[in-house]
């Protein structure tokens, strides 16, 4: 079509002294090629862009379900928790990478995916997330979503079938005092959010 092809880095270079609101290396990629969107779009539209708006929004920026870490919270009955949309292959070596870099190991993982992910590639780099046990519930009222028995069949011995996320949430608590990875599909995610729904909005509002 005769569009040019551009990198990030050549419409504009990561701010000086950036603070971005999400976690990981990938995240920081994502954001400049956000950022490097917007810049290009200001200036083709005549828009306002300063560097301190950009300072702003990417300090600003937060996604439910990206490597969203949440503090322990006896009143709400729920231990700390780690919520990422990874759900194949790429995504979890990505997840994985960033947890490793900052020294974190989940005590234990609660995992469900949609049938038509490759699994098989996605359980290896899974089970290299934690040494502790995998929760598998179903992902509920999805016709697409794998079955726990399927999933735990792959993942192997650590792997545990739980009748729904509120369950797995309990039963990784009793497992584990660390960290507990929720990771899958989003609509696993989505039924963590439908309990909690103070967690869609960024931590300074719970």
């Amino acid at each position: 079509l005769g569009c040019p092809l551009l990198a990030p880095a050549e419409i504009i270079a990561w701010p000086e002294g950036a603070r971005l609101g999400l976690t990981g290396a990938h995240q920081q990629s994502n954001a400049h090629l956000a950022l490097s969107g917007w810049a290009w779009l200001a200036k083709y539209f005549g828009l306002a862009d300063t560097e301190a708006g950009h300072l702003a929004g990417l300090r600003q920026a937060f996604i439910p379900g990206r490597l969203q870490f949440i503090a322990p919270d006896p009143a709400r009955g729920l231990p700390a928790l780690i919520l990422d949309g990874a759900h194949n292959a790429h995504g979890l070596r990505a997840l994985h990478a960033a947890l490793r870099q900052m020294g974190i190991s989940p005590g234990a993982v609660i995992f469900s995916a949609l049938a038509d992910k490759d699994m098989r590639a996605a359980g290896i780099v899974l089970s290299e997330l934690t040494l502790g046990p995998i929760f598998v519930p179903p992902v509920q009222d999805n016709p697409r979503a794998a079955k726990p028995s399927e999933l735990v069949a792959m993942l192997g011995p650590r792997a545990i079938s739980a009748p729904d996320i509120q369950s797995a949430l309990s039963l990784a608590a009793a497992a584990t005092s660390d960290p507990i990875l929720v990771c899958g599909s989003l609509y696993l995610l989505g039924e963590f959010y439908t309990l909690h729904p103070e967690y869609l909005e960024p931590p300074s509002a719970y």
